[in-house]
């Protein structure tokens, strides 16, 4: 259940925020091309945020399956080899240069980039295109939402002119706008921080905790990078739910 929490409560927030700009904004603009525009762009933007958070939430996020034998397995005095792949001790294996084991999760992940709160589960190799799609898709979404508030602020002053201020729903529309702002500029750039890091083959853990930073010749491998992003299908097929590392982590029958 604490799993699915995460990923509920932000469908619900999305949901509200769809059903009040709906509801307060674009049934009381007048031109309708413009509400046409605004119930299609934000309701395709809704379905997309959706799919997103709970694909994000229930795929495999590529994890390495530990040995079934690891209590039986010792740790060894190096713990990291000549292929600069550290040994994990909860899992008792080797995990490759940017795998990193996940506490939250208690698995090793491929392509670690980190953990993620809000839709509770590990970004990594497998769900990372997801996410990222996710961040786009809001800040879309976002885009439209301001538009309706910003179109409803513009006919609040053509209709009451210089009587406006007397009107109290006014106040909420304006910290509204305000959080719409905030909100959209925040997305694109994570979205935009998201995408160079994806398409150098960076992680967000190789950035902020390793310490490496893209160079040139990273960049020149973007094209396989995004490639290797969007195209590439994940071939590992392991149950967490049945796994003892996996247990009291609220993992669903499935995962």
């Amino acid at each position: 259940v604490a799993r699915l929490t995460p990923p509920v409560l932000l469908s619900l927030a999305i949901t509200v925020e769809l059903v009040l700009l709906f509801y307060f904004v674009v049934r009381v603009l007048e031109d309708e091309n413009i509400r046409w525009i605004l119930y299609g762009g934000s309701g395709a933007s809704y379905c997309l945020a959706l799919s997103c958070i709970w694909i994000t939430n229930l795929v495999n996020p590529g994890v390495i399956p530990p040995p079934p034998n690891k209590h039986t397995i010792e740790d060894p005095e190096d713990t990291v080899n000549d292929d600069g792949e550290k040994w994990c001790r909860t899992c008792k294996h080797w995990r490759p240069p940017k795998a990193t084991h996940c506490t939250a999760c208690g698995f090793c992940m491929l392509n670690y980039d980190h953990h993620c709160g809000v839709v509770g589960n590990c970004i990594a190799r497998d769900n990372h295109r997801y996410f990222i799609a996710l961040l786009g898709v809001g800040a879309v979404g976002h885009v439209f939402l301001g538009i309706g508030v910003g179109l409803r602020i513009v006919k609040a002053f053509d209709d009451y002119g210089s009587d406006i201020w007397t009107h109290w729903w006014l106040y909420p529309m304006f910290l509204a706008a305000a959080y719409v702002v905030y909100l959209t500029l925040a997305l694109f750039g994570f979205w935009a921080f998201q995408c160079f890091l994806a398409s150098t083959g960076f992680t967000e853990k190789d950035v902020m905790g390793r310490g490496r930073n893209p160079d040139c010749e990273d960049v020149r491998q973007c094209p396989s990078n995004v490639y290797t992003l969007c195209c590439t299908t994940s071939g590992i097929e392991f149950r967490r739910f049945d796994h003892p590392q996996g247990r009291d982590r609220g993992y669903l029958w499935f995962q």
